[in-house]
């Protein structure tokens, strides 16, 4: 049984993953980082989608509040949807397959980062800082503010 290194180092004789993955030159090296750094930026791209499906989703979906006053003292809101929110929804259905991929690829970078090779760390670092510079600046935060009295 191989002993794997428990510290970070530049070895060039290693395996990524799954047995078939067995890096032993500098071109594998090369081919490897690229790989990963294309998983670490899709990864991002995942997320966003995500992010944007249910925003997406949840604008499909109008809120109103409703005042009812049942006597003088008391006065209901209610809140009334116009929409559909349903639990097996072609949305909810893409989120939970979307979320599915979301989870592999995390783990899978989790994996790569576990083989403590410098080269396969950074590239999933740059990667996925790669990933969310293109791809998260579509991301909007939305504040609510109070008017000044």
């Amino acid at each position: 049984m191989d002993n794997m290194d428990s510290f970070f180092n530049t070895a060039s004789d290693f395996y990524v993953l799954f047995n078939k993955w067995h890096v032993k030159y500098a071109g594998g090296i090369i081919g490897s980082c690229c790989a990963v750094f294309i998983l670490a930026v899709f990864f991002e791209a995942v997320k966003v989608a995500r992010h944007h499906l249910l925003k997406a989703s949840v604008n499909k979906v109008r809120h109103r509040i409703v005042e009812t006053q049942t006597d003088e003292r008391s006065l209901i809101l209610e809140q009334q949807s116009e929409g559909e929110l349903s639990f097996l929804s072609r949305g909810h259905l893409l989120q939970t397959f979307l979320h599915f991929i979301q989870v592999v690829i995390s783990y899978s970078l989790m994996l790569v980062v576990m083989t403590y090779n410098i080269y396969l760390c950074l590239s999933v670092f740059l990667g996925a800082t790669f990933g969310y510079f293109i791809f998260a600046w579509t991301k909007t935060i939305d504040v609510a503010q109070k008017d000044a009295v």
